[in-house]
């Protein structure tokens, strides 16, 4: 969700980069991720103002997941993201799980070889 003084956190999403930077694959990453929007918060939460599903975090979600519906993000859309930010950061990803945290929330474990701190270790 969004964070810091002025909302310039969100979620996971600028930290996936020093994941891969300091991760030692093989290693497995879990995640919490929330493909929708929860029922329960108020259309006046989730477009106007700051916070939890405001616009801000809504635009960081679109960016991030590469998508014009960041209120309901397909499980599919978001390991095209996942796979494309393992590769970027030289890894590999082999498998990945969704499994149910909550009602709105999801862990998702990402499975990658390659890359991270082995691999600037070779050089």
């Amino acid at each position: 969700m969004p964070f810091g003084e002025n909302d310039e956190r969100c979620e996971h999403f600028d930290l996936f980069a020093d994941v891969m930077r300091l991760a030692d694959p093989p290693a497995i990453v879990v995640l919490n991720v929330m493909p929708r929007v929860p029922w329960d918060v108020p259309w006046r939460l989730r477009r106007t103002g700051r916070g939890f599903f405001g616009q801000r975090h809504l635009a960081r979600r679109s960016d991030f997941y590469r998508t014009d519906t960041p209120e309901n993000v397909p499980f599919d859309r978001m390991i095209s993201v996942y796979r494309d930010l393992v590769r970027q950061g030289g890894g590999r990803l082999d498998w990945h799980l969704f499994k149910r945290k909550s009602r709105s929330y999801y862990y998702l474990a990402l499975a990658i070889s390659g890359g991270g701190r082995s691999a600037s270790r070779v050089q």
